[in-house]
């Protein structure tokens, strides 16, 4: 966990980061050129800690505003449920379907308003 910690918490200055980060912004880029609504989305990677996921989060929710991305955190909808409710296992700490079924609950205004039928119901 420690290892991990330290590679969240230095997440930014990653080489594989820095790379994500830059392909984002030329995604953003090529959607604004083509009038494409683009929502970036993320969701804790250790859901048992999601507090070490906050300098991604930071480092996403820039880029958006930056680029002009609508940005999602989905971390607080599952900070509502234990852990271990929406894990895989106890050793595989990544949402599993109930988890997931959150995270796109989340998701689903942004994606409404991106598609332009936000006032629509399903």
């Amino acid at each position: 966990v420690a290892a991990y910690a330290a590679l969240q918490g230095s997440w930014p200055q990653n080489p594989g980061s820095a790379e994500s980060l830059e392909a984002l912004r030329r995604i953003g880029e090529a959607a604004r050129a083509h009038e494409i609504r683009v929502v970036i989305a993320s969701h804790p990677n250790n859901i048992s800690d999601p507090a070490l996921d906050e300098p991604r989060i930071r480092a996403l929710r820039a880029l958006a505003d930056e680029a002009q991305m609508r940005f999602v955190d989905a971390g607080p909808a599952l900070l509502a449920h234990q852990a271990e409710d929406l894990a895989v296992s106890a050793t595989d700490r990544h949402p599993n379907g109930r988890g997931h079924e959150l995270i796109a609950e989340a998701l689903l205004p942004a994606l409404r308003d991106a598609l332009g039928c936000a006032g629509r119901s399903s």
